[in-house]
């Protein structure tokens, strides 16, 4: 499966104080949501914080997301400053 990179529409790195980080609704695409994932760690780790969120999100969005996923983008989110 195809995963895509982030997208330019996204908020990511917006230091809006109304910034609303995506939520999962529906889908269970979770070889995506792993893809999704690991990129995001690869970009956290790497220091790229605005990519990783990107990711992150996309995986919040494939598949019912776990604590872990969650925990991951919060630390994100804290390093943006949102």
């Amino acid at each position: 499966k195809d995963v895509k990179g982030p997208s330019k529409d996204s908020t990511a790195g917006s230091s809006s104080s109304s910034f609303q980080a995506p939520q999962y609704e529906s889908g269970e695409d979770y070889e995506a949501q792993s893809e999704y994932k690991q990129k995001g760690t690869d970009a956290k780790n790497e220091g790229n914080f605005d990519q990783a969120l990107e990711y992150y999100n996309q995986a919040v969005q494939a598949a019912p997301p776990s604590a872990l996923l969650y925990a991951n983008r919060a630390v994100v989110l804290e390093q943006l400053g949102h």
